[in-house]
């Protein structure tokens, strides 16, 4: 391409001396280059690691005085645009040069140095500075045209070959959110389609068979959160094989698939390593999917709380856990239930248990639900989460208020029936208390990922 001069006979740049200089602030994630061989008065910045077809912006900052009225050629070896910032009297203003290889530029004032932006006219074609000169004083006599390439990247790293781990997160307006037509007032009994989008149906292959074992709840695209012990294989010691398992989500009706319904394989499952098989202490377990929900009106995750955010359950607290469990009949429920359960303290739940019995409790469960009133959760309900609203605004001229729903705790155990299997619903249950294992949460995600996208 032949050189195309693009003269600003009088470009006013009412810099004082010292005003000039531009430079980019420490830690930007930038890099240094000196693009000619013989001089170190021009230098550029530039972004590392990206592809030679995105290499085609950087800064250019040239350290030397200018005096006043001095003329400045600059050229490069493909068609450019160069974007000047302007410092006057503490107001600044922006200036283009546009789609050429060659200027020149006349500066009235006298400058301690200047800096600006090249961006290529030609996408994916990198420029180099080739020439820069100022009153006929070379700066650039032996320009080296291959000083980018190796800031190139030269291949893009997959995930796992990240040199960090990372977890992305996100606010409360993308989780715990339900999309529902109305929002009645919750009440103990049938759930409506759509009101729990993140309570997970965990599922089973047993001597040929799927068979319902318990709840989960979705706590990012990849990841269901549930108890240690639906997935914990007493005979063995170890958890069950994931190829064994399959999660079902925006179910409804227990064992039907839907329009809604999306039905994940299981890739990969986690126990807490400290998880204990008889007291049933750390009752809690990951489920990596084998690929990402589908975020939908009907499957969403539930959110998280950490950091400051966290606090001991109340007497005040009044959780919702939705599920499948057994009825008053003793059978799995067809279509999803709800119910209400207020947290208790330790020493009310204790002190209500029957004789030779016990809860278990430690300091990372506590108790929810009512004694001898009959309401509670029961077989089947194991796993799911018990989650609670927390408001965020109250609605301007109503009574109502809007919010999330995060995950509070998982439904570990509760006294059963005497010579039976089956709970009894006249005394309180345990929970695993989530905000206690935050860090146990993130760790095995990055550990497992590196890369996560949480709702929190």
């Amino acid at each position: 391409m032949s050189p195309l001069a693009l003269a600003l006979a009088l470009l006013w740049l009412q810099l004082a001396r010292g005003d000039g200089a531009w430079a980019p602030l420490e830690g930007l994630p930038l890099v240094s280059a000196h693009p000619c061989r013989q001089s170190r008065a021009v230098a550029l910045w530039l972004e590392p690691g990206l592809p030679p077809a995105r290499t085609d912006r950087y800064y250019v900052h040239v350290d030397t005085h200018i005096p006043a009225n001095s003329v400045m050629n600059v050229t490069f070896d493909s068609a450019v645009d160069i974007i000047l910032t302007i410092r006057s009297n503490e107001t600044f203003s922006r200036g283009s040069l546009t789609d050429g290889d060659s200027f020149a530029l006349r500066f009235d004032s006298e400058m301690a140095g200047l800096s600006f932006i090249v961006e290529g006219s030609t996408p994916g074609l990198t420029p180099h500075l080739t020439g820069l000169s100022i009153n006929d004083q070379q700066y650039c006599e032996e320009p080296d045209v291959e000083y980018l390439r190796k800031y190139q990247a030269k291949e893009v790293l997959r995930n796992n070959e990240y040199p960090w781990k990372a977890m992305i997160r996100k606010s409360n307006t993308n989780c715990g959110r339900p999309h529902l037509s109305s929002t009645p007032a919750i009440e103990n009994g049938p759930a409506q389609p759509g009101a729990w989008p993140w309570h997970a149906a965990l599922y089973s292959l047993r001597n040929y068979a799927t068979k319902y074992i318990c709840g989960g709840t979705l706590i990012s695209k990849n990841f269901v959160l549930t108890a240690a012990h639906c997935v914990y294989n007493w005979t063995t010691g170890m958890a069950f094989p994931a190829i064994t398992l399959t999660v079902g989500l925006g179910q409804h009706v227990l064992n039907e698939n839907s329009s809604h319904s999306q039905v994940k394989k299981v890739e990969r499952v986690i126990i807490h390593e400290r998880y204990n098989n008889i007291k049933l202490f750390n009752n809690i377990a990951l489920l990596k999917l084998s690929s990402a929900v589908s975020v939908t009106n009907f499957v969403q995750p539930a959110c998280l709380r950490r950091g400051g955010e966290l606090s001991a359950p109340t007497a005040s607290d009044v959780g919702v856990v939705p599920g499948w469990g057994l009825g008053n009949d003793d059978t799995l429920s067809g279509s999803l239930q709800q119910v209400l359960l207020p947290i208790v303290s330790a020493e009310t739940c204790v002190s209500s248990q029957p004789p030779y019995s016990s809860y278990n409790l430690d300091r990372n469960g506590f108790c929810a639900g009512y004694h001898n009133n009959g309401t509670g959760v029961c077989n089947g309900d194991s796993g799911g989460g018990l989650v609670v609203n927390i408001p965020n605004e109250k609605e301007s001229g109503s009574g109502t208020v809007s919010g999330s729903w995060y995950v509070r705790g998982i439904v570990s155990h509760s006294v059963s029936v005497d010579d039976t299997q089956i709970c009894d619903a006249n005394y309180y249950s345990v929970y695993m208390d989530v905000y206690k294992y935050m860090k146990w949460i993130d760790d095995q995600i990055w550990n497992d990922t590196g890369r996560e996208v949480l709702a929190t």
